[in-house]
């Protein structure tokens, strides 16, 4: 009975050592959407603002993303982070980013958040909804 309990004891606490990391990416599939994370510009009177480009830089200064034209047609949302930018933010980690909005070749405007990612998207975690460029 003493090796019965024993060997029982011993099974249960391999088998509790094969439980999924909540922190590894494991066999789960993903969904297809493509994230992305996007911010509304606007001048201080509350019309769009058009900038040349809005760039995202880690704490390092390495940019991490580029956009150009809005996110989506007729619109002044601008991607700040994507789906493609996971794997230089890392996983399962808050981020501070810097989001760095140009006009005429110089920075107008520069707005921090915090964004993470898990295995299949990125999430914002703090920062703004719209950025405002005086």
């Amino acid at each position: 009975m003493r090796y019965l309990v024993s060997f029982l004891l011993i099974g249960f606490l391999l088998a509790s050592c094969t439980q999924k990391d909540t922190g590894s990416c494991g066999e789960d599939p993903c969904t297809t959407s493509f994230d992305m994370i996007t911010v509304w510009l606007r001048d201080s009177v509350g019309n769009a603002f058009v900038p040349d480009s809005v760039q995202t830089y880690n704490t390092a200064g390495m940019k991490l993303h580029q956009s150009t034209t809005p996110s989506v047609p007729n619109t002044n949302y601008y991607t700040i982070i994507d789906d493609g930018d996971m794997n230089n933010i890392g996983k399962f980690m808050f981020n501070t980013v810097a989001v760095h909005v140009y006009k005429n070749n110089a920075i107008v405007k520069t707005d921090s958040f915090v964004v993470s990612a898990n295995c299949c998207h990125v999430f914002k975690q703090a920062g703004v909804d719209t950025i405002v460029v005086n």
